[in-house]
């Protein structure tokens, strides 16, 4: 028997040239994706074997894309990866620009699913560069509905409802029914996000009624998770279980195990806010069935803490601590995961970068030249390293803890909560003082990453009016137990009308917060603090003064300098780490606002923050 008679898929592709046939190949299992994943991959499979042997680069490129879509689609992300790894060069060297984009996109929705949206952000953009020179509108639409998921990741949702928009209005122009309603269902999440709750409805019916159309069921189970998400968040609980039930039941009607196991854990939380126990134990069991079967700790970490929540609302404390606890493992086995995975991400993507940038070097004519610019790219990098080090290893390091910081404070809020049923002082005092240290270390990570963050230039601020007089007087409520402990007065003068500036909502308590935090460290006992608010012509002005021992010239010097070593000490043993004020001052200036410290040396010290007033603009 003539070898090619014996090859697989030979009545799908009956070509007996090579090339042709990893071509057939290729185009069989992207056309069959949708309806039967599994068959798909091995295709594809077949496809790269052939190719291989072939010697023929484009198929295998097109081959190793499919999986690697295939591999971020079950969380592969790793193996997804290490082929993109090998697909990028190819498709360059062989001038495959859709595709090349199209790898670019995958690319960012492996960083995106693994919760580093800031790089899977850069990658969607490269990709949307080559997609706008395509004939293709498709392409960039897709690449639009990435980039819009990346922003609302990173609460610039305004920005990330205009890229849903405009992929909203190249899916109409093509005629594009699938593509339409998976933007409508990105537009509804993030109002939904925004608590624009009328909105959300709006766009999920719409999706809805076109996946209904088609039928597209992936889309029909989102957009009746979030019209039920929608419902509950008004508690209009009736009609929220009703569109549940109908995502569980395509869910289960298509073999979609993750989402079945995500709407049973919707169907437990919204059956126990109508009160209704029984019926959200059911859920929950069903649930944690459903995740474990598929290792859904995501999934299984919620249903164990609201588990533990449904026992404590009963008063059985013993199970609910015994749900609590299996909760944390839970939630420590993600996040030790997730470290593990992001170091390889790293690492990974190391190689990818050094692969891009050889074949870039093999493509020059000019050895002699190739020899030079890669002279010249060594001594670069010998420049960046120790600088580049020390960014990743911040980031990396306060990303790490923050999570576990998370779990501490979920875990100390529930103490508090079972101790203040029960009476127990002494598990109480105890839990507030756990609580007092995360405040802490969480401000200290904060800062770590605030500096990291603006110095890269990967800092995203969302600027919107906000009224700094509450901010201010939140964070004086907040250290009202610091400064009680040290005897200290802190006198405040906060305007009772709005002093509206334009300013990242997110990060601006950080500034009063450090800069109140840090006089209350430096200032002894029966000593007193100032706070002032007030508006200087157009200018808002924030002044904190204390009674400290003030800075000699030299400390002033490095003031606003990280991991400076300044003369002065806490006048009660607390930690000081050296990051705050450094976090403090670049924030400011990312904001376009002025910072400075006026002191004399054993005669305390004022620091002083302004900012222009947007007073007229909130008006309107």
């Amino acid at each position: 028997m003539p070898r090619n008679l014996a090859l697989p898929f030979k009545q799908e592709c009956p070509h007996d040239d090579a090339r042709s046939r990893v071509d057939c190949l290729n185009q069989l299992a992207h056309r069959i994706f949708f309806h039967d994943a599994n068959r798909s991959l091995t295709i594809s499979k077949t496809a790269e074997r052939e190719a291989r042997e072939a010697n023929y680069d484009s198929g295998l490129a097109l081959s190793l894309l499919q999986q690697a879509y295939y591999n971020q689609q079950n969380s592969h992300n790793e193996l997804a990866l290490r082929q993109l790894l090998e697909i990028l060069p190819l498709l360059q060297e062989l001038g495959k620009a859709e595709h090349e984009a199209n790898a670019l996109k995958l690319l960012g929705e492996v960083y995106l699913q693994t919760g580093n949206f800031s790089e899977a952000l850069a990658y969607h953009q490269d990709a949307l560069q080559i997609a706008e020179t395509l004939t293709n509108p498709k392409i960039a639409g897709s690449i639009h509905i990435s980039i819009g998921r990346a922003l609302s990741e990173l609460r610039d949702h305004q920005t990330a409802l205009d890229h849903f928009t405009k992929a909203l209005e190249i899916m109409r122009a093509v005629k594009e029914g699938e593509g339409e309603a998976v933007c409508l269902n990105n537009l509804a999440f993030v109002n939904l996000r925004q608590e624009r709750y009328d909105k959300a409805l709006k766009c999920a019916r719409q999706a809805l009624a076109i996946a209904d159309a088609i039928p597209y069921k992936p889309v029909q189970i989102y957009a009746h998770d979030i019209i039920g998400n929608v419902y509950s968040k008004q508690q209009r609980f009736e009609a929220a279980v009703e569109h549940y039930k109908q995502s569980l039941k395509i869910a289960q009607e298509i073999g979609h195990r993750y989402a079945r196991a995500d709407t049973l854990y919707c169907l437990a939380k919204v059956t126990f806010d109508q009160k209704r126990i029984d019926a959200a134990l059911e859920f929950c069991a069903s649930a944690e069935t459903a995740a474990r079967a598929i290792d859904a700790k995501h999934t299984l970490r919620d249903v164990y803490l609201l588990l533990a929540e449904i026992h404590a609302d009963r008063d059985d404390m013993r199970k609910a601590y015994h749900y609590h606890k299996i909760f944390h493992e839970v939630d420590c086995s993600v996040l030790n995961a997730k470290a593990r995975t992001t170091g390889r991400l790293l690492r990974l993507q190391f190689e990818i970068d050094r692969s891009l940038k050889e074949t870039e070097i093999h493509r020059l004519k000019n050895v002699e030249l190739a020899s030079a610019l890669g002279q010249l790219e060594d001594a670069n990098r010998d420049l960046q390293r120790l600088n580049t080090e020390k960014n990743e290893f911040l980031s990396i390091a306060a990303h790490e803890l923050l999570g576990p910081l998370s779990t501490i404070e979920t875990g100390t809020l529930n103490i508090v909560g079972i101790a203040q049923k029960i009476k127990q002082n002494k598990i109480l005092g105890n839990a507030q003082r756990i609580q007092r240290v995360y405040h802490y270390m969480r401000v200290l990570i904060s800062n770590l990453l605030d500096v990291n963050r603006i110095e890269s230039l990967e800092s995203r601020l969302v600027a919107e009016y906000v009224d700094w007089g509450p901010i201010v007087q939140q964070t004086l409520d907040l250290l009202r137990s610091e400064a009680q402990r040290k005897e200290i007065v802190v006198k405040a003068d906060i305007p009772s009308d709005e002093v509206v500036i334009h300013a990242d909502a997110g990060v601006l308590p950080r500034v009063s917060y450090n800069l109140i935090s840090n006089a209350l460290k430096f200032s002894a006992p029966g000593s007193a603090v100032y706070v002032r608010l007030d508006r200087r012509s157009a200018k808002a002005r924030l002044q904190i003064q204390d009674e400290g021992p003030g800075l000699s010239e030299e400390d002033k010097s490095k003031l606003f300098t990280a991991y400076a070593q300044l003369s002065a000490r806490p006048t009660a043993g607390e930690s000081s780490h050296r990051i705050g004020l450094a976090s403090v001052k670049k924030i400011v200036d990312s904001m376009a606002g002025s910072i400075w410290c006026e002191s004399e040396y054993g005669k305390g010290a004022c620091f002083t923050v302004e900012f222009a007033l947007a007073s007229d603009a909130a008006g309107d």
